[in-house]
């Protein structure tokens, strides 16, 4: 009776720490050689310098755009363009801004400087109709152009 308890107080104590070493997170050889081949994390730093005196670049007044799809872009300009002159002929203020405003934000114009002019327009048309804030959003996106 001795003897089994021996033998079943042993396969506790191995079992014991079998899982002692399996929920350690020992690693295996292969994990081990690994780590030694990460490379460490670099942390990133800056003077005072650098921080308190980014730098400044300026744009270029007139951005192309010369990509394949500037064809579709300036297709979608014209057509509602088409459409505010209509509008505008018939008399109908309202939906003439509305067009105004999908030609120039629909897909973007192809070049910057062509916001200008849209502006205006659409600064003039909401005049027009009585809007004085619809004029002044207008007129606030042509000085944020200058």
């Amino acid at each position: 009776m001795r003897k089994l308890w021996l033998i079943g107080g042993a396969t506790a104590v191995i079992a014991a720490g079998a899982a002692f070493v399996l929920l350690s997170g020992a690693k295996s050889p292969a994990a081990s050689a690994d780590a030694k081949d990460k490379k460490p994390d670099v942390t990133l730093e800056f003077t005072s310098r650098e921080v308190v005196n980014p730098k400044s670049v300026t744009l270029p007044r007139r951005i192309e755009f010369t990509a394949p799809h500037d064809a579709p872009r300036t297709a979608i300009r014209d057509y509602w363009l088409s459409l505010a002159d209509a509008a505008e002929r018939e008399g109908n203020a309202e939906g003439c801004y509305q067009y105004l405003y999908h030609a120039g934000w629909d897909m973007g114009l192809p070049a910057l400087d062509e916001y200008g002019p849209l502006l205006e327009r659409m600064a003039a048309v909401a005049e027009g109709m009585g809007s004085s804030a619809l004029a002044k959003l207008a007129r606030a996106h042509l000085r944020s152009l200058l």
